[in-house]
């Protein structure tokens, strides 16, 4: 979003590391660093804490405030380790604002697990960090749960308009939904004192939904006039009265809501389908069913 924008753009100018890794010096081979990327701007803007946290922890050369420091060169530095968990402390922003920095970084390997802090925590809610961490406080047994944790892999998709390419994990929405998102960056940005908790920010999620919804009729002629949806070359219609269109990859949407059947929130075998959801003014979805998984640690 555009808050996010503003600050990797300002991010951008920050100069050189003054420190290095010397891996020479570690005597343990199978040595995995927790590299922590803390977002102080996320959700309810608990990351100071957090960070403070974090410190005492492990070391303040593995804990860092992304509003203050880019990934990139942090990242290239820590490619000098044969593995790193990376612990994003944030929101589906701040996780996809690392994942792109990670196509910057050519060496290394990566795991990923979500520390959710955000307003949605979407990603964080389908592998199940979020209710691991609603029972869990900070620890050091904590880190060991992290550094154990299982390993699963997740597609990430790339979506091209024009000369700009953009890539996605959880969802890409095009209408109502992504309307609902500009607004709410805008008025963050021009208003970040109103954004104190999680919930308070959910709720100004609701009333910007509400406001869309109640403007009846502008957004489903755009959508019928704009929108034309084919799935492996064949045009799929769009039902009447549509606001907007998601194309899902998890299986968490909006904060939490299951957009999938019961049978599949359980983690059957997944299947390959499309459906559309036709009760007015719910997108449509076109997803397949991905597995479930407890508390993993995603590889890049």
């Amino acid at each position: 979003n555009s808050a996010m924008n503003k600050i990797q753009n300002k991010a951008t100018s920050t100069p050189r590391l003054s420190w290095e890794i010397d891996i020479s010096s570690q005597g343990d081979p199978l040595f995995v660093p927790i590299l922590c990327f803390v977002n102080s701007k996320s959700g309810g803007q608990q990351g100071k804490h957090l960070q403070k946290q974090l410190v005492q922890l492990l070391s303040k050369h593995q804990v860092f405030d992304l509003a203050s420091q880019p990934p990139v060169p942090i990242l290239l530095e820590y490619a000098k380790f044969p593995e790193v968990i990376i612990l994003v402390c944030g929101g589906d922003g701040t996780v996809n604002w690392v994942l792109d920095s990670l196509d910057m970084v050519s060496d290394g390997s990566f795991r990923l697990c979500v520390l959710p802090i955000g307003t949605g925590n979407d990603l964080a809610v389908h592998l199940g960090w979020v209710d691991y961490f609603s029972e869990h406080t900070l620890c050091p047994r904590v880190l060991y749960d992290i550094l154990h944790a299982d390993s699963v892999h997740i597609d990430r998709y790339s979506v091209s308009h024009g000369n700009v390419r953009k890539h996605f994990v959880n969802y890409l929405g095009i209408g109502l939904d992504a309307l609902i998102v500009r607004d709410f960056a805008a008025l963050r940005q021009r208003r970040p004192n109103l954004f104190l908790h999680a919930y308070i920010n959910k709720f100004i999620y609701g009333l910007l939904g509400a406001r869309e919804i109640w403007q009846e009729g502008e957004l489903e002629r755009v959508m019928a006039a704009e929108v034309q949806l084919f799935c492996y070359g064949e045009k799929i219609p769009l039902p009447e009265h549509t606001q907007g269109v998601v194309f899902v990859n998890i299986s968490s949407y909006a904060g939490g809501a299951n957009l999938w059947s019961p049978e599949a929130a359980e983690g059957p075998t997944p299947s390959s389908s499309s459906e559309a959801i036709n009760t007015s003014p719910s997108p449509v979805i076109t997803a397949t069913s991905p597995p479930s998984s407890p508390l993993p640690v995603s590889p890049i």
